[in-house]
């Protein structure tokens, strides 16, 4: 008699036995991958910026973005199992069809599957809503699925995030109205020095009195050097001061002094010339780049080693000094009207 031994087998498993992760709950788990990133590339670019003395503009924030975003995706889903920081908040992990964990060759492609699902309209995401496997055009084209890792449809969280998708619009819509509305003000208190000095006295006292007295401290020293050079003193003018503003409006958004060049830009402009220095024969810029420790003498000093300054011109004879607690300006001139 023959006895047929039967050894029992494990039960069949099945990786996804959770189901397939739902749209909403990918696309919470995108929008904290992509808050994450932003947080961190707006950072690097902004050290970045600051270490090179430059102003911070999009292009600071897009070359760190690019190179985060796809070392991101990249090693998370390799090295961590298919799930992101934001995956992984919302319990989904991706897989290949075949349940494996994804190889590099696999995340470069799903990856460059991001770009093609965000053809025509996003049509590539939204494909995964009615998808019987859920998958999107880039999860097509790599072979890959999304699944639950467990039972808990964290819906507290998924909420929270669509709370946040809804705000984030908003926000940025909020601040998007401020800066245009600086950008409308801005030339108006430029070119009004009455309006300028109310502005001034609506900000914080002691942030405009320091740079005040500063102004007047330093105006006064070139005066004084000037006069110890035989030189009349010069007077000082409003529609000089009105430019100086304006430069240094310019210069707020530049992020650093630009040599000169917006200034000769400027002496260019027929407008220009006509709203600020009709009444004058010539006009000349002088900078000096301030520290928290910076005095009016160690300023004279120093443009007393220069040429053809201020201190030592014949012709001028008006003059403004203006400072924003960074760069200080004095605008002179020949006033021939």
């Amino acid at each position: 008699m023959n006895d047929t031994i039967q050894v029992p087998q494990p039960p069949a498993t099945n990786n996804h036995q959770f189901g397939y992760a739902g749209t909403f709950r990918r696309l919470a788990a995108i929008t904290v991958d992509g808050l994450l990133i932003a947080l961190v590339a707006s950072s690097l670019g902004y050290s970045f910026s600051s270490s090179t003395k430059g102003a911070f503009t999009s292009n600071s924030f897009a070359l760190p973005s690019f190179i985060l975003t796809i070392a991101y995706y990249l090693f998370f889903w390799v090295k961590e199992n298919g799930q992101t920081l934001g995956k992984r908040f919302m319990g989904i992990r991706i897989v290949r069809v075949d349940n494996q964990p994804l190889d590099i060759g696999t995340a470069v492609i799903r990856y460059i599957g991001y770009f093609i699902s965000s053809l025509v309209f996003c049509l590539g995401y939204l494909w995964a809503i009615f998808d019987p496997q859920k998958q999107a055009w880039h999860d097509k084209m790599a072979r890959t699925i999304v699944i639950n890792v467990d039972a808990n449809k964290r819906t507290g969280r998924m909420v929270l995030m669509s709370l946040l998708l809804f705000l984030l619009p908003l926000i940025l819509s909020l601040l998007f109205a401020l800066g245009i509305a600086a950008a409308i003000l801005a030339p108006k208190l430029v070119k009004n020095p009455q309006l300028t000095e109310t502005f001034k006295q609506a900000l914080p006292t002691a942030t405009v009195v320091d740079t005040a007295v500063f102004e007047d401290e330093v105006f006064q020293k070139v005066n004084e050097q000037r006069l110890a050079n035989n030189l009349k003193p010069v007077a000082l003018d409003n529609h000089l001061c009105a430019y100086g503003q304006r430069r240094l409006e310019q210069l707020k958004a530049f992020g650093k002094y630009d040599d000169g060049k917006g200034f000769y830009e400027d002496m260019a402009n027929k407008e220009i010339n006509d709203a600020y220095f009709s009444d004058y024969g010539t006009v000349a810029e002088l900078p000096y780049n301030l520290s928290p420790i910076t005095q009016s003498n160690e300023l004279i000093n120093t443009w007393r080693l220069g040429k053809n300054n201020i201190l030592s011109d014949q012709k001028a004879n008006n003059a403004c000094v203006r400072s924003n607690g960074e760069i200080l300006i004095l605008i002179s001139g020949n006033k021939i009207k």
